[in-house]
């Protein structure tokens, strides 16, 4: 799922499993029957969501409240995940974290055509693919 321009989703097997606590689950309101983990690409949702970080969406949390975060998919097929903001009937508004990209616009029959998968309950960031600084060797 893109953090950025989008990204198509093929079909493929699960690469991993994650184990989540029962009662932290119902504590948060979600169903693992209605949960998914996605890994996020691109880096329009920095520094919230790094290139690589894995989200949970509850796919049940489809109705938008402002400035949450959500996966879609877009106008032309491919998966996303942005902050959406909804000015009923009129338009919604696709605002990335980063301010390196533009705010994007969907009114009318593009509005209507995007496809909620839910609202993002859960993310965690993978340090493994992160530059490291070489540390200097003690005096």
């Amino acid at each position: 799922m893109a953090a950025g321009g989008g990204a198509f989703n093929g079909e493929g097997d699960p690469i991993s499993t994650l184990a989540f606590r029962r009662e932290w689950l119902a504590r948060s309101g979600i169903s693992p029957a209605s949960a998914c983990i996605l890994s996020v690409r691109g880096d329009s949702m920095r520094p919230t969501l790094h290139d690589t970080d894995l989200v949970m969406i509850d796919t049940r949390r489809k109705q938008i409240r402002n400035r949450r975060i959500y996966a879609f998919v877009d106008r032309d097929g491919e998966a996303r995940v942005k902050r959406l903001e909804a000015i009923p009937g009129r338009m919604i508004l696709l605002l990335s974290d980063n301010p390196d990209h533009e705010t994007e616009l969907r009114e009318g029959p593009d509005m209507d055509s995007l496809q909620m998968l839910g609202e993002v309950v859960w993310s965690a960031h993978t340090w493994l693919d992160q530059v490291h600084i070489k540390v200097p060797e003690a005096l």
